[in-house]
């Protein structure tokens, strides 16, 4: 399952930090648009998923997985 997360590069550099803090290390960023980046995270397991959604509570996002 592949999961994308579009913010602003101010909040990008923070997150990226927090992300691998947790240890989650399946993914890429990309530039999107003019000051946005996207997350693409690769083969997440239900742990990781779990620590990326309270990782994204701190910035007011909100993740639901879909399987």
């Amino acid at each position: 399952m592949e999961i994308r997360i579009r913010t602003e590069t101010g909040i990008a550099t923070r997150l990226n930090k927090e992300i691998v803090r947790h240890g989650i290390s399946k993914y890429y960023v990309r530039p999107f648009e003019q000051d946005q980046v996207e997350f693409v995270f690769l083969s997440l397991s239900e742990h990781q998923q779990r620590l990326l959604s309270y990782t994204l509570k701190k910035y007011s996002y909100i993740a639901t997985f879909i399987r």
